[in-house]
């Protein structure tokens, strides 16, 4: 099958869609038998030409052993939040990256002009952290 955006021309920043498939049960004369049917979602991303993701580091604090961060995602196309590192000064220093950061993120879309805060459970962290400890970089691909 072949998906095609029909909307309008110029877009300010990056939309999202979804695309529901469901294949229908054909239930043949004369056939038995186990009859498999497919449903599923496909993400689809319309991006203007030019746009561009900035996932910035709005906020950050912990409870001991759980660190909570705020990001918001300041350009206007789709920011995914894979291969990104989070760094911690305080407390015995801590890394988040690669499959632990992807893992503990969940859903790893940020889209333009959205806020996500994300909770990290890091044993051995202070309480008290403040945004001046914390250090995000993305990914650059």
């Amino acid at each position: 099958f072949r998906i095609q955006y029909i909307g309008p021309p110029e877009l300010a920043t990056s939309e999202s869609y979804v695309a529901s498939v469901t294949q229908l049960p054909v239930q043949r004369a004369g056939e038995d038998g186990v009859i498999v049917v497919y449903s599923f979602g496909v993400a689809l991303y319309v991006v203007p030409p030019g746009a561009t993701e900035d996932p910035v580091l709005v906020e950050a604090s912990s409870t001991p052993g759980r660190l909570s961060i705020a990001l918001r995602n300041e350009g206007t196309k789709h920011a995914f939040l894979t291969n990104d590192r989070i760094e911690v000064s305080s407390g015995q220093g801590f890394v988040l990256e690669g499959d632990t950061l992807s893992g503990a993120v969940g859903n790893p879309i940020l889209p333009p002009g959205a806020l996500r805060r994300f909770e990290f459970d890091l044993p051995g962290l202070p309480g008290g952290v403040s945004s001046s400890s914390v250090r995000y970089t993305p990914r650059n691909d």
